[in-house]
């Protein structure tokens, strides 16, 4: 059953994913109101919104009265982990902007006289855990990790699931590894690979549960459009590959070999998220293929032979 939008508010619109997921609703004919700290800069890099309100999700203000009479909201503002060393610091302060701009967001819609029929947020595949290397599928009706990434990613869950209560049809996107031309960590893997100095963690059989940017984005607004679709959603293709084949498909594609540099060595220079490259899960996006998903690149090498060579050199 169709459930299509009309006026969607954004969060995170000028981010790698939130762009994408901007470009993606105006495509399709959605009305876009983007929240942004800055909406004269949102204006200028999101052209083509209806309105750009500005949001400061620590706390309540005028920008809730944008949520009352809209039809869907899609939460896609959140800090990535993987720009500096992964401190206790950095997770306190990352796990906290996430659930305060979620309960924010929520108790924005608590308040509005119009409800919006659907709210999709953001979240992370480490809800499955990144402790110890395992070939075992999961999916959506597996449980929250008992490790230190599973438990981070629950508060975040658990505030935007408060929506339901509202009667909003509420989706949490479980989001892999992005894979992107001009954003996430691809670009940064394929310059250095051109130079023949990339490495990729091991071990070799480690899973990478990944997904295009563009089957990404085309997921949200189908998360938006579908009223079957609710509750956890795993953002990741359908075929998940190994760090092994990631190494070996970039190397082909850029024409140097990609090393695979023992663990401890990547724990050094990036800290506790060097467990996301090394220990990821088999994550399996069961309730996108069951309620009708098609992805455009269900392969590792579909998705880096159509990105790999629109990286710049820059």
């Amino acid at each position: 059953m169709s459930d299509i939008a009309k006026r969607v508010v954004l969060t995170g619109a000028t981010g790698f994913v939130g762009s994408a997921v901007a470009a993606e609703l105006l495509s399709h004919g959605h009305e876009l109101v983007v929240f942004s700290r800055d909406p004269q800069a949102a204006a200028a890099k999101v052209p083509g919104a209806a309105e750009y309100v500005a949001w400061q999700p620590e706390a309540s203000g005028l920008w809730a009265a944008a949520v009352d009479g809209a039809d869907a909201v899609v939460h896609c503002a959140a800090a990535s982990i993987f720009d500096r060393r992964y401190t206790r610091q950095v997770a306190h302060d990352a796990l906290a902007n996430r659930v305060i701009s979620t309960r924010g967001l929520v108790n924005a819609m608590a308040q509005a006289a119009h409800k919006p029929r659907v709210f999709v947020n953001s979240a992370s595949q480490g809800i499955y855990g990144f402790e110890g290397v395992s070939q075992a599928e999961v999916d959506e009706r597996t449980p929250p990790a008992t490790d230190y990434w599973g438990q981070d990613s629950k508060p975040w869950e658990d505030e935007a699931l408060r929506a339901e209560s509202l009667g909003i049809r509420t989706v949490v996107m479980r989001i892999g590894y992005v894979l992107g031309a001009d954003g996430g960590g691809l670009p940064y893997q394929v310059r250095q690979a051109r130079k023949g100095q990339s490495g990729i963690s091991r071990p070799a059989e480690a899973s990478l549960s990944w997904i295009h940017i563009r089957d990404l984005a085309r997921l949200f607004r189908f998360a938006v459009e579908n009223a079957s679709l609710h509750g956890p959603v795993n953002g990741t293709a359908p075929q998940p590959a190994s760090n092994g084949e990631y190494a070996e498909l970039l190397g082909q594609l850029t024409g140097q070999p990609v090393k695979l540099m023992p663990y401890p060595l990547v724990r050094l220079f990036v800290g506790k998220v060097a467990e996301i490259y090394a220990r990821q899960k088999r994550v399996i996006p069961r309730q996108a293929l069951a309620a009708g998903f098609t992805f455009d690149y269900p392969t590792l090498a579909e998705a880096l032979a159509d990105l790999a060579p629109r990286v710049s050199e820059a």
